[in-house]
């Protein structure tokens, strides 16, 4: 209620009359009033003044059919999504699971990986407290393996999976439209992070907001006191998260009811729904999650909605006041964490497509409204992601208009940049911000490097040094070969010949690296994957080396490939005390 009420006098106060802050404001002179137009009758009517003109089906109760629904579907990959292929399914009415906590969270899969976990948290010795700066900053992801579980008020409703802690995952989640229809959104959860999920029908009850403050105040007041009996995750994370995305949709209704006051246009929710989370940054080696670690608080509001009209059927009008709503909406992603998790003492920093939009223009960046006319011309000058490019390129194509700066931003250790897309007829926009993974993958790649070279200067990483400088030599001689290959097809007009060679050869490659990937992630070695990567690479080169060899045996361009595969079974001729 907090939020709401700063929210409040913002819009009422501090952004209406600035100009006089000692003045005193009445809330019907900010809203307007509505009044009852009386209407005497001297005859109280039997019944409505209305005629039947058709009657349908009679029910008992409501099926299940002419219910709207939501719908939550886990995949272990994209492609499992594709095929529709679900690990973990939910599906609801609204009514059932409307003013309940609904939670998606991972729990450790056996014992064993609940063993995994414990070793790395801190000892506290007797009549001592624990110091949060003694906790772990990540786990070992590719040591711990997770089940993803649904939880409705505390109580599990679907469960599944054994999953790699840090493995990225893909899921698809639903929600029925009063004007028909499904809206639909796709996102990529990291195995390990914690959802919860707000759900708005028509509005947040101060009941709901209640209630999450009574049961929030009992886990404090349990904690200071050291009773921790009865305490979860899902009733402690599990209500601060709620507590969050209940405040963004609290706020964002008393935005559509102030709206209502005014002259120009009505709205009114639809049934939305989207996540406040935790936020995981896996640290890959070789496709494995080696580590991974806690990087913040996540707001993803990809379902909501809402009907507006202009008072006076006025088109302009309502596209107008729909771009108004969708920066307030876009605005309170970054608005609301803040309030909630930061303060003096635990500074933090929040950013929303806005705000970043925001950000890029005080620092003096262009910010370009691309459409079809202009789009070839405006991607090629914006140093972004290509994949953001790519979102441009085909919501453009389909007769939308994006707003985007030129250059990404930095806001505190995100990296990224805010985008809108919207529909030039509506004034409906998707308010996106990109992620900061070029910067986590550079620190990833540093922080492997430092792990290679300290392993390397080690008694055991003389001998291995020596025999890697041996295979990178031959390696070199390969690819020197190569081209002189290519060089000696073409000029003896069989360069097809030799692409198809090249192209088999490669194809040879791609599939032992798919046979790695597999060992990497199930095999005995997937708890060394240095040491698993450093045996495929040595593996991979000593064949590149051969390869090498067999062509100095058999002329490439000029050998059919009968004689080539015969020459393959041949004992190659090769010193070994090379290495």
């Amino acid at each position: 209620m907090k939020v709401v009420a700063r929210v409040v006098r913002y819009w009422c106060v501090e952004r209406t009359l600035p100009a006089n802050p000692d003045a005193t404001v009445l809330s019907f002179e900010v809203l307007g009033t509505q009044t009852i137009i009386p209407s005497n009758q001297t005859t109280l009517a039997a019944g409505l003044p209305y005629s039947l003109i058709a009657k349908g089906n009679t029910f008992k109760e409501l099926p299940s059919s002419l219910r709207h629904h939501f719908k939550f579907s886990l995949y272990a990959s994209e492609m499992d999504r594709i095929l529709d292929e679900p690990a973990l399914n939910l599906s609801q009415s609204l009514p059932a699971i409307a003013g309940k906590r609904l939670t998606f969270s991972f729990e450790p899969a056996t014992d064993s990986d609940r063993q995994v976990i414990e070793s790395y948290l801190p000892e506290i010795p007797e009549g001592q407290e624990l110091d949060p700066n003694d906790l772990p900053t990540s786990l070992p992801g590719y040591l711990i393996k997770l089940k993803a579980q649904l939880k409705l008020d505390g109580e599990i409703v679907a469960e599944s999976g054994s999953f790699t802690m840090g493995q990225e995952l893909s899921s698809s989640t639903s929600i029925t439209r009063l004007t028909g229809g499904w809206q639909n959104a796709h996102n990529k959860p990291i195995v390990g992070e914690f959802y919860a999920f707000g759900i708005d029908l028509q509005g947040i009850s101060a009941k709901q907001l209640e209630t999450v403050k009574t049961r929030m105040e009992t886990v404090k007041t349990k904690l200071e006191a050291q009773e921790f009996e009865g305490l979860t995750k899902d009733g402690i994370i599990g209500d601060m998260l709620y507590a969050g995305a209940l405040s963004y949709f609290a706020a964002n209704d008393l935005n559509l009811k102030m709206l209502n006051k005014g002259e120009q246009a009505l709205a009114y929710r639809q049934p939305s729904a989207g996540t406040f989370s935790t936020n995981l940054n896996p640290i890959y080696s070789f496709g494995v999650p080696r580590q991974v670690k806690m990087s913040g608080i996540m707001v993803d509001m990809d379902t909501v909605a809402q009907s507006l009209w202009s008072k006076n059927n006025d088109a302009q009008i309502a596209n107008a006041i729909g771009q108004q709503v969708g920066i307030m909406t876009s605005a309170l992603e970054h608005r609301i964490p803040e309030l909630l998790f930061t303060n003096e003492e635990y500074p933090g920093e929040a950013v929303s497509a806005v705000k970043a939009l925001a950000i890029a223009s005080a620092e003096g960046q262009r910010i370009y409204q691309i459409t079809q006319e202009n789009v070839n011309a405006v991607l090629p000058v914006l140093n972004i992601s290509t994949e953001v490019k790519d979102e441009i390129r085909a919501s453009v194509a389909v007769g939308k208009k994006a707003t985007v700066s030129q250059n990404n931003i930095t806001v505190g250790n995100w990296t990224g940049v805010g985008y809108i897309i919207a529909d030039t007829d509506t004034g409906a926009g998707a308010y996106r911000i990109s992620g900061g993974s070029n910067g986590a993958e550079l620190d990833d790649e540093e922080s492997l490097i430092d792990s290679i070279f300290d392993f390397l200067s080690g008694p055991l990483g003389g001998m291995i040094r020596t025999t890697l400088n041996a295979v990178l030599a031959n390696v070199v001689s390969f690819l020197v070969g190569i081209i002189d290959m290519i060089k000696s097809c073409w000029e003896s007009g069989h360069f097809w010949k030799g692409l198809g060679f090249f192209t088999l050869m490669f194809a040879f490659f791609w599939l032992l690296g798919k046979i790695a990937g597999i060992l990497a992630m199930s095999g005995p070695l997937a708890a060394h994957p240095f040491i698993l990567g450093v045996i495929i690479f040595i593996i991979m080169s000593l064949l590149l080396w051969l390869v090498m060899l067999k062509f100095k045996q058999q002329h490439l361009c000029t050998s059919s490939y009968r004689q080539l595969y015969f020459a393959w079974l041949r004992k190659p001729q090769f010193n070994l005390l090379v290495i």
